[in-house]
């Protein structure tokens, strides 16, 4: 940061005064470079830190001097004004946020700023609260130093996969699938392990010494279910400010609450229903291992148990001393390296790979030899998670067993997390896919506790403690690990060729269904490029679709870069709109494609999204549909809903108004919208104080009566496996 900034920051701090004072004293900078700023809003958040706010608050002027805007994008983008950052110490924060909003007839704060601004000193006075959960839970930890983190991660396994006799029932089952929000779901557990895990690193450290004690009791007394909710509940604290700083949300303070809520309610119903359609679909495919057809396939379940009833006691052992426990022997005779590293797949792999050849927009037979990073393809991180299945069955049988000289519940606790000395675990996985690649897995799937970024347990469920690993394994064969790993690496599924499948299957059913269709449209306009994904033309209308090809996000931080996707898709959209309006620019872009096509008025445009989020949605006037059920209006044009089949067509055949009465608002995502009614979730964060978020809840009863009332009805049928 340039020292002049600096030296006026120090010149008006303190001062009520302060932009008469620079605006006398200082010729105004034009505007700052971008690492300029940055290392400048680094500055601000270190003096907040240390506790210097009025040197803080003075640099944040100066920045807001040199250019407003810039200023508070970037301030939301790094999280400038998140309590969280800071321990939940926000008096300070609060003084200086107070102070600019004071400054906006000064400065010129347009509306969404100053609501911004405004939202942001609502989230602050939660601060106080948080901050005491937050020392509570500290001294908490501290006090179950030797035995919390095991504890906490038993139950947060357990979630995952329960001891035989604490099953839940079916009904508690589907409301967790589906994120009812009165359940204290596996992944929200997992959330409040997360920040037990940070709180732990940041306070009193994690050794190995750890990884041994199990407060049995404290499980038992629900010690460590109300520990893991504090967690999750200061968890939601941060996903509010992510909410208010990265997305169309805004904060409100009133009688003891603070409530988050979307300033579109669109928004939030799209994101909710992205949700649900994805637990959806997740159900459908986890019901397809008993289809018919893959009743002739090999179970690995099946392969474990058989080895279990052989030779049980080679491949796990009950120990009593110096507590009584059961201990993997993981031993790799050449039976199981055959069972685990043959190419062959498993009944319960099948659907994986399906669904994930769906998401990826590939085929089956493709997926199998994509690489996933350098040197590991995705049947190598199969045959990893093979492994880890095999000795979760192995495991769980034995634990499933009745125990007649001690307490299963008991010995459940003790046995659960497995601690493996990382070069054990790494000679057995190099005997299934090599020592190279077992290298690179583990380092993949694996979180050092000494590390200073996120921990997240179904991104890397392998916890390193000094030389060992602790093992959830049901977390472990619970987790979509191809998916999981993409995400945390930023890194896509892609064929070998490297271009984007789903826009090349986008552009298979357009055609298919007599479009004309031109790829990946760009031409330099008066200076400007405008860049379009797919164009297509049928009947006089022209549509524009920009393709954003991202696996489902499944918390605040991920939705913020498909959100972040989504906004560059509307930015270039508007710009191809603003070109492609002119008949005279159609008629030069058909020429020079070679279409016999006719100038027209009729324009539309889509952003259309791999995953289900924001689907049903309008951003800068662009419909956001997903890309597979735009594929279905294309192609054959029904859904089901329940086990009832509509034709969603006006006619037989497909129509031109059928792809344009899907992207309008007489379309089936409007029917899902129109079965939401409005619910608020409410969690209490200390000494009173609450924060609520306003959301949505789907109908089905509803949902089913409006698509009843609208399509012609096909029939019943019976879902068998991973449709889109």
């Amino acid at each position: 940061m340039e020292s002049s900034v600096r030296a006026i920051a120090k010149r008006i701090r303190g001062r009520d005064a302060w932009l008469s004072l620079v605006k006398a004293e200082s010729p105004k900078p034009r505007y700052l470079k971008a690492a300029e700023r940055t290392e400048a809003l680094r500055a601000i958040a270190d003096e907040i830190k240390t506790g210097r706010m009025a040197y803080a608050l003075a640099l944040a002027r100066v920045l807001v001097w040199i250019e407003p805007v810039p200023f508070l994008r970037e301030a939301r983008r790094m999280g400038l004004f998140r309590a969280s950052k800071y321990a939940f110490r926000g008096e300070g924060l609060a003084y200086i946020v107070s102070s600019l909003l004071r400054d906006a007839a000064a400065i010129g704060w347009s509306e969404s700023e100053q609501r911004y601004l405004s939202s942001v000193l609502a989230l602050l006075s939660v601060a106080p609260a948080a901050n005491a959960a937050r020392r509570a839970l500290v001294a908490a930890l501290r006090r179950k130093q030797p035995v919390v983190l095991k504890s906490c991660l038993v139950l947060v396994d357990r979630a995952f996969r329960p001891p035989i006799d604490q099953m839940p029932d079916t009904e508690t089952l589907i409301a967790q699938e589906f994120g009812h929000p009165s359940v204290f779901s596996p992944e929200q557990k997992a959330s409040g392990l997360s920040t037990i895990v940070a709180l732990m690193r940041e306070t009193i450290g994690i050794t190995p010494s750890l990884t041994v004690g199990v407060d049995k009791r404290g499980i038992r007394d629900g010690v460590y279910e109300r520990l893991l909710q504090d967690a999750a509940r200061l968890g939601l604290v941060h996903d509010a400010e992510v909410l208010v700083d990265a997305f169309p949300y805004a904060a409100e303070s009133a009688h003891g609450a603070v409530t988050v809520y979307p300033l579109d309610d669109r928004l939030e119903q799209s994101v909710r229903l992205g949700y649900v359609q994805m637990g959806i679909q997740l159900h459908i495919r986890r019901q397809a291992t008993s289809a018919p057809d893959l009743a002739g396939v090999v179970s690995l379940e099946d392969c474990a148990l058989d080895f279990y009833r052989q030779v049980g006691t080679r491949l796990i052992q009950r120990k009593t001393t110096p507590v009584d426990r059961y201990v993997m022997t993981l031993p790799m005779i050449p039976q199981i390296i055959g069972v685990l590293s043959g190419t062959g797949l498993y009944r319960e792999e099948v659907p994986y790979l399906q669904g994930l050849a769906i998401d990826a927009f590939m085929k089956f037979s493709e997926l199998e030899q994509v690489a996933l990073f350098p040197g590991v393809k995705i049947l190598d991180l199969l045959r990893v998670q093979r492994f880890f299945a095999f000795m979760a069955a192995v495991f769980f049988e034995a634990l499933d067993q009745p125990v007649l000289d001690g307490d299963r519940d008991e010995l459940d606790m003790r046995s659960r997390i497995p601690v493996l000395p990382v070069q054990m675990l790494t000679d057995r996985l190099g005997e299934i896919v090599g020592s190279d690649v077992a290298a690179r897995i583990i380092k993949l799937l694996s979180f050092d506790a000494d590390d200073a970024r996120h921990f997240d347990i179904q991104y890397t469920p392998l916890l390193k403690i000094g030389d060992y690993f602790m093992v959830p394994m049901s977390v472990l064969v619970a987790s979509n690990l191809v998916r999981n790993t993409l995400c945390r690496h930023s890194a896509r599924l892609l064929p070998a060729g490297g271009a984007d499948p789903m826009q090349s299957a986008l552009s298979h059913s357009l055609t298919a269904a007599g479009f004309l269709v031109a790829a990946e449209i760009e031409r330099t306009i008066d200076g400007e490029t405008m860049e379009v994904d797919l164009v297509a033309y049928r009947e006089g209308n022209l549509f524009l679709l920009e393709c954003k090809n991202a696996f489902h996000p499944t918390d605040p931080h991920e939705m913020r870069t498909s959100y972040g996707h989504i906004e560059k898709a509307a930015r270039q959209l508007g710009r191809s709109r603003k070109w492609l309006s002119s008949l005279e620019a159609q008629a030069k872009l058909f020429k020079e494609l070679g279409w016999w096509a006719s100038p027209t008025g009729q324009l539309h445009s889509c952003i259309v999204t791999a995953n289900r989020l924001f689907t049903g949605y309008s951003l800068d006037g662009h419909p956001i549909r997903q890309a597979h059920e735009l594929r279905m209006v294309l192609e054959c044009g029904e859904i089901t809903v329940g086990a009832e089949s509509y034709r969603i067509w006006r006619s037989e055949e497909f129509g031109t108004a059928d792809l344009i009465d899907y992207l309008g608002e007489a379309g089936i995502s409007q029917d899902w919208v129109a079965a939401m009614h409005e619910h608020t979730i409410v969690a209490r964060i200390a000494a009173g104080q609450r924060l609520a978020f306003r959301t949505f809840l789907l109908d089905t009863q509803l949902l089913a009566k409006i698509t009843a009332s609208k399509y012609s009805h096909l029939g019943t049928q019976q879902q068998d496996a991973p449709k889109e």
